[in-house]
């Protein structure tokens, strides 16, 4: 079972949080909305700065928390992205309150590892070499172990293949452990190549 649900989802509320926040009142208007916010943000900023979005509503406002390893890429020049996305947003009458917190430990952030390795197979990097170096300093910071497995048509060999990387324990049976999960994709000219990322607290 542990292998076929996302972890993330596995350990709600015991051992992580939701990402979305609102009551129940209104249930289609609020989901509508929350889709939208998390949406346009995805969709009009770069990929490799946005990591975790929280959106927390309270009242008729909402509260949005974009977790970045380079905050001033998502920013913008004199804060003209976040203005762009609260102007946006003021036309579909929703009020929005955007706060934007730096992720300082970036090698044990399984969104970021991913994103990082799919960037590095996009440029035709040597995924090997990617990811045994993310592994060489991950498993630096207090971490139980880190799981890498990357599938697709590696190399642009005619076969695709799975590759798994393993570096200490990583249990996801227990709901008690804390596990960070990520998935990324990576398009190139051979195909599409998927990234999944855990990291065992």
């Amino acid at each position: 079972m542990s292998k076929k649900i996302n972890p993330y989802g596995f350990r709600l509320p015991r051992i992580n949080s939701w990402k979305s926040r609102w009551n129940l009142i209104n249930l289609k208007k609020n989901i509508y909305e929350d889709s939208l916010i998390r949406n346009y943000i995805t969709d009009n900023f770069d990929n490799k700065y946005t990591n975790d979005i929280y959106i927390e509503k309270i009242a008729e406002s909402y509260i949005v928390i974009i977790y970045s390893i380079r905050p001033g890429m998502v920013v913008g020049k004199n804060g003209k992205n976040i203005k762009d996305i609260k102007d946006f947003f003021i036309n579909k009458k929703i009020n929005i309150n955007i706060y934007i917190k730096e992720i300082k430990n970036i090698y044990i952030n399984s969104d970021n590892l991913s994103k990082s390795i799919c960037y590095y197979i996009s440029k035709r990097g040597n995924y090997k070499k990617i990811i045994n170096f993310i592994i060489d300093k991950a498993i630096q910071y207090s971490i139980r172990g880190i799981k890498i497995c990357i599938s697709g048509r590696l190399n642009g060999n005619d076969i695709a293949r799975k590759e798994n990387y393993i570096m200490g324990r990583v249990q996801l049976t227990k709901i008690d452990s804390k596990i960070s999960y990520s998935k990324s994709l990576s398009n190139t000219k051979y195909g599409i190549i998927c990234v999944k990322v855990w990291i065992n607290f």
